[in-house]
């Protein structure tokens, strides 16, 4: 349960920041496709979901993916789950006319990316451990 509750604390702030990126004047959704992978295009829609989606997608990353009993399909569910984020987030960078409009090196871009890091660092580290 506390891999849970680190999980929707760690998806919660991810979804906070990626609100943030949209509502600031950026108006990039980037960061919601890094934080929520394909969900992200649920929140696009609708963009409150991401404090719901966000919280519930990472707290069963947390939950769920370190129990996988094999240890390689432990990993390849984890690789799997963290390429589509990644992938899914530089494609959208890519696309998006808006993200070429943010500060990279600004204080919130720098935040949302030492989050995005401490949570797959910490989810690869739990998942790795068992």
């Amino acid at each position: 349960m506390l891999r849970f509750v680190l999980g929707a604390t760690l998806g919660f702030c991810l979804a906070g920041q990626s609100l943030w990126f949209i509502g600031v004047g950026h108006g990039s959704a980037v960061p919601v496709f890094f934080a929520l992978s394909v969900l992200g295009f649920v929140v696009a829609s609708l963009p409150l979901s991401a404090l719901i989606a966000g919280p519930i997608l990472w707290g069963v990353y947390f939950l769920l993916v370190p129990d996988i009993a094999n240890r390689r399909a432990r990993i390849l569910i984890l690789f799997i789950a963290l390429l589509s984020h990644v992938t899914l987030g530089a494609l959208m960078a890519v696309a998006d006319p808006a993200f070429q409009r943010i500060d990279l090196y600004g204080s919130s871009a720098l935040i949302f990316a030492a989050t995005f890091l401490a949570a797959i660092g910490s989810l690869t580290w739990i998942s790795l451990r068992h």
